[in-house]
């Protein structure tokens, strides 16, 4: 179910707001790697494409911070109604103090939504990859209700409009009265589509975070090669760095900075993603598979597998059963 994150409120000044965003149309975010290469991926293209046509929904795929900046603003393509609510500076404010509460949005583990002064819904589901956030996926604002005379007249009042503001509103209502409603029935339904595809694209944004970077530098080229030819060893930093000729501290150093993880992260990650494909064996057991992958302890394997895939070994193989008995029942 969607999660109300907050209701409108008219107090967006204060000193968080103020501090963090402070234009919350155009403030600019620094996005991240991962972030540009799933919206640049064909995956997220085609489905953002083909939800926008079935639901009439259009979609932004957004780095965590960036859910601080409002969805209408510059470089949004907003509806008629915000459209011409932006480009009236005194009304832009009235929009600009609707809390959409991105804090709490970052760390939720399940689709979120809030509306805006004149109810139109706005919506977040997280990319996962295990436990961690690495995006978010959003709708921009829809109304979910057909519009009536006395949400109007609520509009009207929190717009502060005069009855010299005549044309102003005409301008405002028209859009706003011709906008395409999505139904509540149809809204959950759509938010269940994206809950479904944010698993696949954390599934990308963790093959990306650990395939092979072209550009990257032969030191990090050929550690990434001598990691994963050899998992099942007991690696240390000190041994892959003497394998790449370079000293521990740089080696870290062009490392995390290259592949934006640590060395002991990126070999948990790239143990966890083996020992999934090992997992689909039903006839090995999984303390072989944690052993099979370079742990030397059942514990530190559930942790791991429970950190970076976000579910245990066993809840993993479980899910992969049920899917395997649905497919053959289908």
């Amino acid at each position: 179910m969607l999660e109300v994150l907050s209701q409108p409120t008219s107090n967006m000044t204060n000193s968080n707001c103020s501090q963090n965003c402070p234009d919350a149309f155009d403030a600019a975010v620094q996005t991240s790697p991962i972030v540009e290469k799933l919206r640049q991926s064909s995956l997220f293209s085609a489905y953002r494409d083909a939800f926008q046509a079935a639901t009439g929904l259009s979609l932004e795929l957004c780095y965590p911070p960036e859910t601080m900046r409002h969805p209408c603003r510059s470089g949004a393509k907003p509806n008629a109604f915000c459209r011409a609510m932006r480009e009236d500076g005194a009304l832009r404010e009235v929009c600009r103090r609707t809390k959409w509460d991105p804090a709490k949005n970052e760390s939720a583990a399940c689709p979120r939504s809030a509306e805006c002064f004149a109810g139109l819904r706005i919506s977040t589901v997280p990319v996962t990859v295990g436990n961690d956030v690495v995006a978010h996926l959003r709708t921009a604002p829809v109304p979910t209700r057909e519009p009536s005379e006395a949400e109007w007249a609520a509009i009207r009042s929190s717009l502060s409009l005069k009855s010299s503001d005549s044309e102003k509103e005409e301008q405002l209502k028209k859009p706003f009265w011709e906008l395409s409603v999505v139904d509540e029935a149809r809204y959950r339904g759509a938010i269940g589509l994206l809950t479904a595809f944010a698993a696949q694209l954390g599934e990308l944004a963790n093959r990306l975070t650990l395939s092979q970077e072209q550009a990257e530098p032969t030191v990090v080229a050929e550690a990434r090669r001598f990691i994963l030819e050899n998992l099942e060893e007991k690696l240390t930093l000190d041994m892959v760095a003497d394998h790449v000729n370079v000293s521990p501290f740089y080696f870290c150093k062009i490392f995390k900075r290259t592949t934006g993880l640590s060395f002991t992260e990126f070999v948990n990650r790239s143990r966890v993603e083996w020992a999934k494909k090992r997992l689909k064996n039903p006839n090995v057991r999984i303390t072989e598979v944690a052993y099979d992958v370079g742990y030397h302890s059942l514990s530190q394997f559930n942790r791991c597998f429970l950190k970076y895939a976000g579910e245990s070994p066993t809840r993993f193989r479980e899910r992969l059963f049920q899917r395997r008995q649905t497919a053959l029942a289908a």
